[in-house]
């Protein structure tokens, strides 16, 4: 039968940081002589994906109706009882950081769960059921464990970067070599046969470099980088969207200013202010684009309507680019938008996607 051990003080709810070993048995499900176990949960907001290594508990979590990810830490008390805290909730909200977690307790059976949510920062506390989920399609990546899981780079300057914002990110650094660069999330294609769409989204800042050049979402692509759908942003606060149909790009959005982009911010020494990009695919090709949580645009892929999701960062001038708290999720999310236009593609004219008009 498979043990795993884990001792922790709750003192303070993000301070999980002590595992000892003690020994517990799990009541599960899981075939015996399995080292490790995973946990598929979803509690109607959100949803959990809990990896037991080695006596420790890591994973993450998604507030579905918007997709933001946050990151877990939990423990086994004891045998049977767990408690997570998901915390970094909704990072992409600077103005307002710290954004607050809460912790999750409860008896842990094989399902449901019934389980109490206790709020950071309010004596507020709530009691939840924990459904297993097996759609097992979505995923959160925080960068904060000092990896990518899952995501493939063209081209080799992309790394894990520091220095820029209160946690790690994924970085592209340019060579000034005035082509794009890609990177993939190769797990999945999206839509998977019998859904109805996805949400993707992730922050993007310009850290250095030109800014008028291209920082973007590529989704619904083929990893050739000549088929695929790219909704992009400059740092002077200006967004457009574009198909590629056999490495020809056709305008969805021709260089528009947007009212929901933050520009350059000369308080952080001149580097572009962080970004989040969010767009609400449906299954025809039809997308919702979001700044900010701000509604932007809607467009429709003529051509290219699933694939793989992934960034474009067009390096024109040595760029930095950062990329953060990237995320998808297979739940559809209609919100209270009244949409406007949907923008289909046409020849690109004299746009060019790569750079936004100075």
């Amino acid at each position: 039968m498979l043990r795993i051990a884990l001792v922790v003080s709750c003192a303070a709810l993000l301070a999980v940081t002590a595992f000892a070993q003690v020994p517990v048995e799990l009541q599960t499900e899981e075939p015996e002589g399995d080292p490790d176990l995973q946990f598929l949960l979803n509690d109607g907001t959100y949803r959990y994906k809990i990896d037991v290594t080695g006596g420790k508990i890591t994973g993450t979590c998604i507030d579905e109706p918007w997709c933001h990810g946050g990151d877990i830490r939990g423990l086994y008390e004891q045998p049977g009882e767990f408690a997570i805290v998901a915390y970094n909730l909704g990072r992409y909200d600077y103005n307002n950081f710290p954004v607050t977690g809460f912790l999750l307790k409860g008896a842990l059976h094989y399902p449901p769960a019934t389980a109490e949510r206790i709020w950071e920062f309010t004596p507020a506390t709530s009691t939840v059921t924990l459904d297993y989920d097996v759609a097992d399609a979505w995923f959160h990546e925080s960068v904060n464990d000092g990896g990518v899981q899952g995501w493939v780079a063209v081209g080799p300057q992309w790394m894990i970067a520091v220095g820029f914002g209160p946690s790690p990110s994924y970085d592209y650094i340019g060579t000034g070599i005035n082509d794009w660069s890609d990177t993939y999330y190769t797990t999945y294609t999206y839509p998977r046969p019998g859904d109805a769409g996805y949400q993707y989204e992730a922050l993007l800042r310009k850290t250095s470099g030109s800014n008028s050049s291209a920082m973007a979402l590529y989704f619904n692509t083929d990893m050739t980088l000549n088929n695929g759908v790219s909704v992009q942003i400059a740092a002077t606060g200006r967004c457009s969207a574009w198909e590629w149909v056999g490495g020809t790009p056709y305008m969805l959005i021709g260089w528009t200013d947007s009212p929901h982009l933050y520009k350059d911010d000369t308080a952080q020494d001149g580097a572009n202010a962080w970004n989040l990009v969010k767009v609400n695919v449906e299954a025809d090709g039809t997308f919702d684009i979001y700044f900010n949580e701000e509604y932007a645009a809607s467009a429709q892929a003529s051509t290219n309507l699933s694939g793989y999701v992934g960034f474009r960062i067009y390096d024109s001038n040595w760029d930095w680019v950062s990329c953060d708290n990237m995320t998808l999720s297979t739940e559809s999310w209609d919100g209270d938008v009244v949409r406007g236009e949907i923008h289909r593609a046409r020849p690109a004219g004299e746009n060019d996607p790569a750079v936004a008009p100075h």
